[in-house]
């Protein structure tokens, strides 16, 4: 739903500043005031602000981060074109994959805080993590099956590329490990996970998303 949301909205703003860049800045400044109005008239709570100070830190790292992503598409977005099909599959990889590890960060930022790091030991966790691990060859598979006649729908060729089949369910374990690994750190020492677990492995996966296509388009592609 997010994305549904925020896609078209900065698709909108593109369009917004490059046709009105009077008017876009005028827009931003209104909306920093009313964020300033929201903040003086806020009340915190010692934790409040403690969530704020974890979360504005994490975010502000994060869209640094973003920003490698970003250019590394945009670097070889030329290579990704002539694949057609990873261009349909992309988005569809970001999501899942991040989803993948923000469940195994919830999970695991639920029991520490619960429990403590002896909940990390139990065999119900690793059940948790399990399925998980089981349902990702299906999704990755399921992907790339859609993709195909999606593909073939806008009237481009489409296949089942075998390697995206089986690279993604280690895409998937291994973003789902750096949710694990990232909870637990920010537990021992003392950050709540809760704030920073899930924002940290959604935009390393889309990190790690975008250098697995780009990899698979520079090999189909010979490049």
């Amino acid at each position: 739903m997010a994305d549904i949301v925020t896609i078209p909205s900065l698709i909108y703003l593109i369009f917004f500043y490059e046709d009105y860049p009077s008017l876009f800045y005028i827009f931003t400044a209104v909306m920093l005031v009313l964020f300033a109005v929201l903040l003086l008239k806020s009340h915190y709570t010692r934790e409040h602000r403690r969530a704020f100070k974890e979360v504005a830190t994490v975010l502000t790292v994060l869209g640094i981060i973003e920003i490698f992503s970003g250019s590394t598409l945009e670097s070889f977005s030329d290579v990704i074109s002539k694949v057609i099909i990873l261009s349909v599959i992309y988005p569809s990889v970001l999501d899942s994959v991040g989803n993948f590890a923000s469940i195994a960060a919830a999970t695991t930022s639920t029991r520490l805080n619960l429990s403590g790091v002896k909940a990390l030991k139990t065999h119900d966790f690793y059940l948790d993590v399990g399925s998980l691990l089981l349902l990702a060859p299906i999704i990755g598979f399921l992907t790339n099956y859609i993709a195909v006649y999606v593909t073939r729908l806008i009237g481009h060729q489409g296949e089942i590329i075998w390697p995206f089949v089986l690279g993604y369910p280690f895409l998937v374990l291994v973003n789902m490990l750096i949710g694990i690994i990232v909870a637990y750190i920010a537990h021992r020492f003392d950050i709540d996970p809760d704030n920073v677990a899930i924002p940290t492995v959604t935009t390393i996966s889309d990190v790690m998303g975008t250098l697995f296509i780009v990899l698979l388009a520079k090999l189909m592609v010979g490049a």
